[in-house]
């Protein structure tokens, strides 16, 4: 537990924590009082008994004990009664241990009445400033709190003056690197995907309205061809070499799948710990991630996933209004670009129970027509699927801030599709592009329930507008 700063800890162990925040990260600090002396409350901490620990203990005299890394969580302000402090709004089943650093004062027993010395003060201020800017933890009354603001029959922290530390730490110099870089393993990703032009943009910029939430946008991170994916892609057993039976060619004969996995996960933590701009959690939008699902979701245990689906019909006439300006379909016909969506959207919708079987309660699906019926209701079921602490201003604002701008468009963009209106192909499908789309994805338009009449495409109009 080396740490940067001035302030080198006694290192003492503790039974009594957990190896790291579960997903998130230092967010504020809460400073208690031991109830007895230093090295009574270091025999406590470090007794399975107890069940308790802090990250931290400052003696009367100025030693300082370390129980736990930062990194890990600590035991110490596990239940929540009438708080006064807004950290508070964030608590989980265990209290606000999984973000927050805990910091215990020595008071020889007599919490209420001790008389502490300026060493200790100093001390502490010295520690609580090298913790917040380790963390960027702002330092103010809103993220530095006493125990009792958090439970409120507690008298913890005693006497000690929580306001002169808070003043006191922002005057100190500090020497450390700056905060600390996000740990990889703080990190909690999010998948947005689905077949293009279904709406997985619209779902990406309304989870990172999250204020603890950083967009990426088209990493490709796991593209079986250009991603971390080609390094996962099955190869054919190889053909024997003189009769000696060797591992599959390329790393299999450096790593067991396993060990590669746990490599690939590493990499991938790492790479999205640096694209997270210290964010909490990472939305990462690329469409084409929807036929790696099973492969990021073996990777990255934790990651969550939405899957946007959309009338495939819609996304047909979508793409069309938009292939002028992008590449892959720039010099496609109307009806090539139906039938290559067709196919693509086909294959999608047929794999999703597949899918849903295999990655479970981490993939949720959401219909585009569902978010364009009711974008509040929709927002909410997203924060919630992927653990982002949520209110009703929260949701209000994402709404307001990714309502779809009917009036403000480039150049050249169909207005009507741009708009995100729904059913649109009756407007635009001629009854070649329905025929064509029904021979390739009828089957898919049944499954997901879009359209229960094989015959629908002879209600199309003659001639085609796409």
């Amino acid at each position: 537990m080396s740490r940067p700063g001035k302030i080198q800890p006694l290192q003492r162990s503790s039974p009594n924590r957990d190896p790291d925040r579960g997903g998130d990260r230092p967010r504020a600090i809460v400073l208690h009082t031991s109830a007895g002396t230093f090295e009574g409350a270091a025999r406590w901490f470090g007794s399975a008994e107890s069940g308790v620990s802090a990250h931290y203990l400052v003696g009367l005299d100025g030693r300082v004990a370390q129980f736990a890394d930062e990194t890990e969580t600590a035991r110490h302000a596990g239940r929540v009664l009438d708080p006064t402090a807004r950290i508070a709004a964030d608590a989980d089943a265990n209290g606000v241990n999984r973000f927050t650093v805990g910091i215990e004062f020595e008071d020889g027993g007599d919490p209420l009445a001790v008389s502490r010395p300026a060493s200790q003060y100093e001390t502490g201020a010295l520690l609580i400033a090298e913790v917040a800017a380790r963390w960027d933890i702002p330092l103010d009354r809103d993220h530095v709190v006493g125990h009792r603001e958090i439970f409120a029959a507690k008298a913890c922290p005693g006497n000690l003056d929580v306001d002169r530390l808070v003043a006191r730490a922002r005057e100190l110099p500090v020497d450390v690197a700056g905060p600390v870089k996000p740990d990889p393993a703080a990190i909690n990703p999010v998948f947005v995907v689905g077949v293009p032009r279904s709406g997985t943009t619209w779902v990406q910029r309304m989870l990172a309205m999250h204020p603890e939430a950083w967009a990426l946008l088209e990493t490709y991170m796991f593209s079986r061809q250009v991603g971390l994916g080609a390094l996962l892609r099955s190869l054919p057993p190889p053909a024997p070499e003189q009769g000696i039976d060797l591992p599959p060619p390329g790393l299999g004969r450096i790593f067991s799948r396993d060990e590669l996995v746990a490599e690939l996960r590493a990499i991938a933590e790492r790479w999205l710990a640096r694209g997270s701009d210290g964010s909490r959690f990472v939305v990462e939008k690329t469409p084409w991630h929807l036929s790696d699902l099973e492969l990021i979701a073996e990777v990255l245990t934790e990651a969550r996933f939405v899957h946007v689906i959309r009338d495939g019909r819609d996304v047909a006439v979508s793409v069309a209004a938009a292939r002028s300006t992008w590449s892959r379909f720039a010099q496609t016909s109307g009806a090539q670009t139906v039938r290559e969506i067709a196919g693509l959207w086909s294959d999608a919708m047929l794999e999703r129970e597949r899918w849903q079987l295999s990655i479970g309660e981490r993939l949720l699906e959401v219909r585009y027509e569902e978010v364009r019926a009711d974008p509040a209701e929709a927002c909410r079921h997203l924060f919630a699927h992927c653990r982002m602490p949520h209110d009703e201003r929260l949701v209000t604002e994402a709404v307001r801030a990714t309502e779809l701008d009917r009036s403000v468009r480039p150049p050249r963009e169909d207005r009507a599709v741009r708009s995100g209106l729904i059913g649109q192909w009756r407007d635009r499908f001629g009854v070649r592009d329905g025929w064509s789309f029904e021979r390739r994805a009828g089957e898919a338009l049944r499954a997901t329930g879009y359209e229960p009449d094989a015959r629908w495409w002879r209600h199309c109009r003659v001639r085609s507008r796409l």
